[in-house]
């Protein structure tokens, strides 16, 4: 297959006359998803008749990404993320669809890294005296990470967190450890992170400054990377 095109009539050319027999997902296979080289999923509801991703349009938004919507086998109901950006075309909100569940909220500095950052998502909570004496568990949808960002320059050397650690599915919030010192990150002369105080881990490089060893938890978890000598 080439771009945009099959080598034969595609045999669902039927079902969408208007386009070329010979074209791949409606001859824009950036806009469209169509993986097994059918038509794209038109029961899919679309974001302005566009199934897949969509970018902005007007010539000063420099082609970023507005929008993404997705469905799977196991939920078939329409996902969408709306991206917004500053007119230095760096990310600033992403608004999920339906009900904000997984919206983020992100600042930058005129250096372009991030100093704050506010994250949605998935709540557990647990009530140990639930219904008829047993643990009960419900789910919701709230703030799970807001986060600030201190920096030497451009390293990064502090991240607090406001809302500290709550139950969430694999504990995919940030996991601030309590870590409140002014340098939680350190780096060694080229620049590499070599201690992260909110996960616990030490890292140690080659010298090529490829990692060849990271700890975790004083010292009781590791994994070491080996290397060609060419660093692959």
């Amino acid at each position: 297959m080439q771009l945009c095109r099959w080598h034969a009539v595609d045999k669902l050319a039927e079902n969408y006359m208007s386009q070329s027999p010979y074209s791949y997902a409606r001859n824009n296979p950036i806009n469209y998803v169509d993986i097994l080289g059918l038509m794209p999923d038109t029961d899919i509801p679309t974001i302005g008749g566009i199934v897949g991703v969509a970018y902005e349009e007007a010539a000063y938004k420099k082609g970023n990404i507005s929008a993404v919507q997705w469905a799977t086998a196991n939920n078939t109901t329409a996902q969408t993320y709306m991206y917004q950006y500053d007119n230095l075309n760096r990310l600033t909100t992403a608004i999920y669809s339906p009900q904000g569940n997984y919206d983020v909220d992100i600042q930058c500095n005129l250096n372009g890294n991030i100093t704050h950052l506010q994250r949605k998502g998935q709540i557990i909570t647990t009530n140990p005296f639930g219904g008829e004496g047993s643990p009960e568990t419900t789910i919701s949808y709230n703030y799970i990470d807001d986060l600030t960002y201190s920096y030497v320059g451009n390293k990064l050397n502090m991240v607090n967190d406001d809302i500290g650690d709550i139950n969430t599915p694999l504990n995919n919030d940030f996991r601030d450890n309590g870590a409140y010192s002014f340098n939680e990150y350190l780096y060694d002369y080229n620049c590499n992170m070599t201690f992260d105080a909110n996960k616990n881990i030490e890292i140690e490089y080659n010298f090529l400054d490829l990692p060849t060893k990271v700890t975790q938890q004083n010292k009781i978890y590791s994994i070491e990377y080996k290397y060609t000598a060419g660093g692959a």
